[in-house]
């Protein structure tokens, strides 16, 4: 084993070139899965823990002051797996149009900072006293990342009353802080609390806590189904949430980028892999002579294997614990990115289990490698192995002589090169075939967020029209929709609104609407939306989880009255966990006899923008019978810029390591092509070929492998990417995602990919100029 050690300390002293890519590309291996693995293994429990420190709600209900009972807090301490409750007085603002990263429309939940309470208290870590008391507002930290700083306006436009407030601090806060929440928390002082109560309705905040988080579900189904009151993200007369859902929203926005990330992150570690495996495998196949050497000096198969082992042990060893040290400086840069995403303060850090099983996967895996390398040396004589095989001679068909051809005679050389290093270069081939597929993904995943955004939101699953009209109360929203439908501006009307439902016990959202099929963003994937009173759609991922199947019967319970329903089909969504449902509004008007709609959804002509058709209603006779307009895509992309820049460093890094996975394997190839050749180009040098010539021609030897991988990497990009996004987040919900990419974006990368490649190669191959004639010579 001594001796094995130092045979293999010589060999990597030898070559440290190539030691030194196959350290880096390790390196990168190590980093990219001891991070996806702590992600996976720390990212739920993480946020749990931050709940625990700064002793979040399990559970919360915002109910109007005037119909609040001290009962409904009794039921909750009643609850055997309640261990803590609390009511205090707050102002609850909603439907409200509030800027805050952009505008979006949503509820807020104002408390008082000088009436602190004990669950989800606002303890401000950061306050600047020299703002007026009556104007003062402190905002979660979240904000900070929007660009608020203590001195700004903060706003907001309720009932038709634009209200200002000037930001003294920030809270700490991990829930109800960013805007894919559609309740926005934040506190103020006693006096501005006075002032704003004015014109602000007075509600009763009550919250729980429970022995174990994951009975936050349950405990808030029983507590809702004893009321008559429609606790929903979305009703704006009182408010109910629990921890999955505040859960979703926080996590989502992680889960989605961290799915990218890993799913990225197979790929590339496939990729580095496979590179790695190649040169192991050429290593031992150019040591073939020296191989030959130690057998003849009495050295056995077995140790040489041994040397081998010991050598790639080393390396491998070596290259993922310096993978693992670099992913210490890394973690702070994403929990930083985490928190501009989130608004939670992350405490993620390495998970020892994460970097266990990463060394182990990568030493076993090169060691495999290894072994399955030296099969041949068993069986190989050290007579043959001196004289380096007749395997070394090439005796196909020359398909490119000299004598005749097109092209010049560099053409036709780097070609005669494609067809005798064809193993190699068609190695090359399907790494930069995966390379481009990988960017055509990533790629398309960015236009859709962060470009049109019509992809991410065809995702999410949820219709989002064009402008909302919240309707003032007492109107009659069918009529007011008849007549809006027929203004010029406007392309189609559709009636849809959400609310809460509990389907088999299990807390829903309900989207309800009387006319599915003009819905433009939600679709069915299998079956259809309900059209009758007593049929109910609902994702594949609810119904699995209620052990539901298209044709079965569904219990729905809304207002204390439980209906049966039965599903008709799936749609694709990536909210709330999957728990949506889609009934008729003649379905939820069994439930709920009282109903009344609330908002219609509008659809624009094309040329017609929103906030001009605001100002066209607010001159129309129908100004009077609207309490707000929202303007739907704008609100969607308010939430969606959460995600934004998150994906520009995705795609950064993902660009970056693609770019230097593919230098590194030409720099290994082109080393070895270069050393194999090595007598041959000191003789074509000597016949008066330059340096920069030969290299030319090792780069046009390149060129159809290349352009074969990068065509295939991206028609594979074309035709894979919606089926694997929509396989990437399916475990938010998402059935079809609906993302293609763009034929035009795969071209610029396409070319791009080309002239990188072949600027990479030629100078990867100036290393031929260090071959002289004078070594050969004196060799």
């Amino acid at each position: 084993m001594k001796k094995a050690l130092h045979i293999a300390t010589a060999n990597i002293k030898r070559h440290k070139s190539a030691s030194a890519s196959i350290i880096i590309l390790l390196m990168i291996v190590s980093a990219l899965g001891t991070t996806g693995l702590s992600f996976m293994l720390n990212l739920n429990r993480d946020y749990r823990s931050s709940l625990d420190k700064l002793n979040s709600l399990h559970c919360m209900f915002s109910i109007p002051k005037e119909k609040y009972l001290p009962s409904f807090e009794t039921a909750l301490k009643n609850d055997t797996r309640v261990s803590q409750t609390e009511t205090s007085e707050i102002l609850f603002a909603g439907p409200a149009k509030i800027s805050y990263g952009g505008e979006f429309t949503g509820a807020l939940l104002l408390l008082n900072i000088d009436t602190p309470v004990s669950i989800s208290n606002p303890a401000v870590i950061e306050m600047d006293t020299s703002v007026p008391l009556r104007d003062a507002v402190y905002l979660p930290t979240y904000a900070k990342e929007l660009g608020f700083q203590n001195g700004d306006s903060f706003s907001f436009q309720y009932q038709n009353r634009q209200m200002e407030c000037t930001v003294a601090g920030f809270f700490e806060s991990n829930e109800l802080s960013t805007p894919n929440n559609s309740i926005l928390k934040a506190a103020v002082s006693n006096e501005c609390y006075r002032r704003l109560s004015q014109n602000i309705g007075r509600h009763i905040w009550l919250t729980a806590r429970c022995y174990h988080s994951d009975d936050a579900p349950g405990v808030y189904n029983d507590f809702v189904s004893g009321l008559d009151f429609d606790f929903s993200l979305q009703c704006y007369g009182s408010a109910g949430i629990e921890l999955s859902i505040l859960s979703d929203a926080a996590l989502s926005p992680v889960l989605i980028t961290s799915a990218t990330i890993l799913v990225f992150a197979v790929l590339i570690i496939l990729i580095s892999l496979l590179v790695i495996r190649f040169r192991v495998t050429n290593s031992i196949e150019n040591a073939i002579h020296d191989i030959g050497v130690l057998k003849a000096a009495g050295y056995t198969s077995r140790q040489i294997i041994a040397c081998c082992l010991a050598e790639y042990g080393v390396l491998s060893l070596f290259a993922s614990f310096s993978g693992i040290i670099l992913t210490i400086p890394l973690f702070p840069l994403i929990r930083n990115v985490m928190v501009s995403i989130t608004g939670v303060r992350w405490t993620l850090g390495i998970n020892p289990i994460a970097g266990a099983v990463t060394v182990l996967f990568i030493v076993l895996f090169l060691l495999l490698v290894v072994v399955r390398s030296c099969r041949r040396i068993k069986k190989l004589p050290p007579v043959d192995a001196l004289r380096g095989g007749i395997a070394a001679y090439n005796f196909r068909h020359n398909f490119f002589p000299l004598f005749k051809g097109g092209g010049t005679v560099h053409i036709r050389l780097g070609l005669k090169n494609t067809f005798i290093y064809g193993k190699l270069y068609m190695m090359i081939g399907i790494i930069i075939a995966v390379i481009m597929m990988t960017l055509t993904v990533t790629f398309a995943i960015y236009e859709s967020v962060a470009v049109s955004k019509t992809g991410f939101i065809t995702m999410v699953g949820l219709e989002i029209a064009d402008a909302e009209l919240r309707i003032a109360q007492d109107t009659d929203a069918d009529r007011l929709a008849e007549e809006i439908k027929h203004m010029p501006e406007v392309r189609k009307v559709i009636m849809a609104e959400t609310t809460t439902l509990k389907a088999e016990g299990v807390s829903f959202m309900g989207i309800i609407s009387d006319d599915f099929s003009s819905m433009e963003t939600m679709n069915t994937h299998e079956g259809r939306f309900p059209l009758y009173d007593n049929e109910i759609a609902v994702p594949k991922r609810a119904a699995d989880l209620l052990g539901k199947e298209i044709g079965d019967e569904m219990e729905i319970t809304s207002n204390g009255t439980a209906l049966k329903f039965i599903i008709t089909g799936y749609f694709s969504v990536a909210s709330y966990g999957g728990r949506i449902a889609a009934v008729t509004k003649e379905g939820f008007t069994k439930l709920n006899p009282g109903y009344k709609r609330g908002s219609i959804s509008l659809y624009l002509n094309d040329g017609t923008e929103p906030e001009e058709f605001k100002k066209t209603l607010a001159n129309s006779p129908h100004a009077e019978k609207i309490d707000l307009f929202t303007n739907s895509k704008a609100d969607a992309e308010t939430q969606l810029g959460t995600y934004t820049n998150a994906l520009y460093a995705i795609i950064e890094i993902i660009m970056l390591i693609s770019l230097v996975i593919i230098s590194l394997t030409l720099t290994m190839v082109v080393r070895q092509i270069v050393a194999k050749r090595r007598r041959e180009l000191g003789i074509l040098k000597s016949g008066g070929f330059t340096a920069g010539q030969l290299a030319g021609q090792l780069a046009v030897s390149f060129l159809p492998y290349t352009v074969f991988g990068i065509l295939t990497g991206s028609i594979l990009g074309l035709l894979v990417t919606n089926p694997f996004i929509s396989l990437m987040f399916s475990s938010t919900g998402v059935h079809n995602a609906g993302i293609y990419a763009n034929p035009l974006t795969t071209a610029i990368i396409a070319v791009f990919m080309l002239l990188f490649t072949f600027a990479a190669a030629h100078l990867s191959a100036i290393r031929i100029k260090h071959v002289t004639v004078y070594d050969l010579l004196s060799e």
